[in-house]
C-alpha cells in the first residue's frame, strides 16, 4: 500500500510540473492561467497532495 501511494504521488508530481512547463513553452507567461494547461497541473498537484499525505500517515 505504502509503494502505491509513493508511486502515484510522484507520479502525479512529475506529471504536474511537466505539464506545467508545456503550458509555459506552449502559449507564453502571459496567457498561462487562461489556458487548460494550468488547470490540468492544478489537478495534479491536488492528486500529489491528496496521496502524499497518506503515504506518510501510513509509513509512519
Amino acid at each position: 500500500m505504502e509503494q502505491v501511494l509513493f508511486i502515484v504521488s510522484m507520479v502525479s508530481l512529475g506529471l504536474c510540473f511537466c505539464i506545467f512547463i508545456l503550458g509555459i513553452l506552449n502559449n507564453g507567461i502571459n496567457n498561462l492561467f487562461k489556458s487548460k494547461y494550468t488547470k490540468i497541473s492544478a489537478i495534479l498537484f491536488v492528486v500529489y497532495i491528496l496521496t502524499f499525505v497518506p503515504y506518510i500517515i501510513v509509513s509512519s
